[in-house]
């Protein structure tokens, strides 16, 4: 094992100008030492996985290091798109909570909107805390298929109700 770790020091350092040299092809200044990491790994895993019954071992380990760099960009992009941190007073401004006295009117038109038990609950839970059809099957020990169906029948129901529309 130890001859084997040897070789791929010699193997590693032979090919870490193939990984710099993607990591300044793709301009990845942000963070240059996690994606020569992530090249390092990759060499490694291509030298294990290398069959020099299908040609050269330098193709190989191009292809595999190039596919596996693009692949965290891909997977970084996807994030970044999907995610975006932020402060929580930031959030807070944004999807300001609802204030005492909205919470008080709100409640007095659900109790007298003409809607089951049910319905008065997910529209409470949904409208006035925020939660969605998940959190309020959680709290209520319900599946969730019946809460987006006392949703559904609580939204047709309200927009058949004339206070809903003014």
């Amino acid at each position: 094992m130890e001859h084997q770790n040897e070789i791929f020091e010699e193997v590693c350092e032979a090919y870490m100008p193939l990984v710099k040299s993607l990591v300044k092809k793709w301009n990845l200044h942000s963070d240059p030492d996690e994606f020569i990491q992530l090249g390092r790994i990759a060499l490694y895993e291509a030298w294990c996985n290398f069959d020099p019954n299908h040609g050269s071992f330098a193709a190989y380990a191009k292809s595999y290091v190039h596919g596996k760099i693009k692949n965290e960009l891909t997977k970084q992009s996807l994030l970044s798109e999907r995610y975006v941190a932020t402060e929580p007073v930031v959030l807070s401004e944004v999807a300001p909570a609802v204030t005492e006295e909205e919470r008080i009117i709100l409640e007095d038109w659900i109790e007298r909107a003409n809607l089951t038990a049910r319905e008065r609950s997910w529209l409470r839970e949904a409208c006035i805390y925020g939660h969605h059809p998940r959190d309020i099957a959680s709290r209520l020990g319900v599946d969730v298929e019946r809460v987006k169906g006392w949703r559904k029948q609580t939204l047709k129901k309200l927009r058949k109700h004339p206070d809903f529309h003014n």
